[in-house]
């Protein structure tokens, strides 16, 4: 367009077509070449009739077009495509009534098999609007040469993508995406003079493809630039649950702020998650924080999340209670992205309740369990590192009591081990009037065989 723009700089009413009666033009088989800072326009086999109609004149083209651009926008570089064109035009150029048909038109961002359009100049407003199909979505592009603004709209119904169109080179990874079905309105705003990027949308999309697990529905209506979008509404649904967003998303380095609500979301541990949570991002990091997460029928209280990415690393930080006044479970970690991840991280337990946290992972946790566990409750520090196909494990020290001043049941030891062995060291067992000390070892040696060994006493007998 701003190639376009420069060749039309000396236009309006000092150019146009000179007015000498009647008369008619043809050109076949021709070949047109033109340069300019921004690119090169090459039109080849063209073939055109113009034709005087009184203050207008009658025009008919086709030919072969190629584009190749210099940091065109959105990575624009280079559109080949068949071109039909019929239509009237004014004597001065001010004015144009034409119909447009691209045959295959390809490009390194989009590829389109036969669109036709409708092309109109008032005023130095070109506009551009799609026909002569029955795919249900109505497109609209304007390009005022006075301001330089280029705008597109559009209002769709039940539209696939991939039925009009499909992603060049630059953009095949994005594909599957194509298949997804929109219903909505929305519209995006460039400015070739100043870079300016804006848009806004109200819209629907059911998605259905490989690059997500499971099908999806989003619903949003959002504004922005290239800084930033801000959503009044983001919605996702699917089998797995419900989340709710209302902020904006600085698109520099995709962090949030705002409120977020999850409604029965699917967890690994079986039991589904709800919450609500207040979103806060500073210049590097982003918080969350929710006073109230229900997990099945288990409540944690202050839970609060911390994340720190980096351009090689992801720090991290968690914390929780089951209690409102105490904080009993503390995380904290990092993710080495260019180790293909790489996962160090630590685990603080201090006064959690046994009974609770079994309840929370079972989703059928079994009543006499839960009877042994009431009244038990665990501090320790564990120490993980993970490449998420091995894995490592320490704990200096593992205390799980009654908490009475003369505890009726009490266990302490210490633990380590990995994906293929297990060292516990300092067991100490007193469970109301018995008492065991000792040590077990466990490795996988093959074949599903497990060896252990132990040494154990048991009120002083040893065994």
């Amino acid at each position: 367009i701003k190639f376009f723009n420069d060749l039309m700089k000396s236009g309006g009413a000092t150019a146009g077509i000179p007015n000498a009666g009647s008369i008619k033009l043809d050109g076949k088989n021709l070949k047109l070449s033109i340069t300019s800072p921004n690119g090169t326009f090459t039109v080849d086999r063209l073939f055109f009739q113009i034709q005087n109609a009184g203050e207008a004149v009658q025009v008919q083209v086709r030919g072969g077009l190629t584009l190749d651009l210099r940091n065109g926008p959105l990575g624009l570089r280079r559109v080949e495509t068949a071109l039909r064109v019929n239509g009237t035009v004014d004597r001065q150029l001010a004015w144009s009534d034409l119909r447009v048909r691209f045959d295959n038109l390809t490009s390194n961002l989009v590829n389109l098999s036969r669109p036709t359009f409708h092309v109109t100049l008032r005023n130095r407003v070109w506009q551009l609007r799609k026909i002569q199909d029955n795919a249900p979505i109505d497109l609209l592009a304007s390009y005022d040469q006075n301001t330089q603004l280029l705008k597109l709209s559009f209002v769709a119904d039940g539209f696939r993508p991939q039925a009009y169109f499909t992603f060049g080179q630059k953009l095949d990874r994005y594909s599957p995406w194509l298949t997804s079905k929109l219903t909505g309105s929305g519209a995006v705003q460039y400015s070739l003079r100043t870079k300016a990027l804006s848009y806004d949308a109200n819209m629907r999309v059911d998605v259905s493809n490989r690059l997500v697990p499971f099908p999806l529905n989003v619903n949003a209506q959002l504004k922005g630039n290239e800084q930033l979008a801000s959503f009044s509404r983001l919605e996702v649904k699917s089998s797995y649950g419900t989340i709710h967003f209302v902020g904006n998303l600085n698109l520099k380095n995709y962090l949030p702020d705002g409120t977020l609500r999850a409604s029965q979301v699917y967890t690994p541990l079986g039991p589904r998650l709800s919450a609500v949570f207040s979103i806060s991002r500073t210049a590097s990091a982003v918080q969350a924080r929710s006073d109230l997460v229900t997990v099945g029928r288990t409540s944690l209280h202050g839970v609060g999340i911390s994340v720190t990415p980096g351009s090689k690393t992801i720090d991290f930080s968690v914390g929780a209670s089951f209690d409102q006044h105490q904080a009993e479970f503390r995380s904290n970690g990092t993710v080495f992205l260019s180790r293909g991840p790489y996962v160090v991280l630590s685990i603080a337990t201090d006064g959690m309740p046994l009974d609770r946290l079994y309840t929370l992972v079972d989703p059928q946790p079994l009543i006499a369990v839960v009877d042994t566990l009431k009244g038990l409750k665990m501090t320790s520090k564990l120490f993980v590192t993970t490449n998420l196909k091995q894995f490592s494990f320490a704990s200096p020290q593992v205390t799980i009591s009654d908490g009475k001043p003369t505890p009726a049941r009490h266990i302490s030891f210490r633990i380590a081990g990995n994906n293929r062995s297990l060292d516990l060291q300092n067991l100490v067992v007193d469970w109301r009037s018995y008492h065991v000390a000792g040590s077990i070892d466990a490795a996988y040696v093959e074949n599903n065989r497990v060896e252990l060994s132990s040494t154990a006493k048991v009120e002083n007998h040893s065994y």
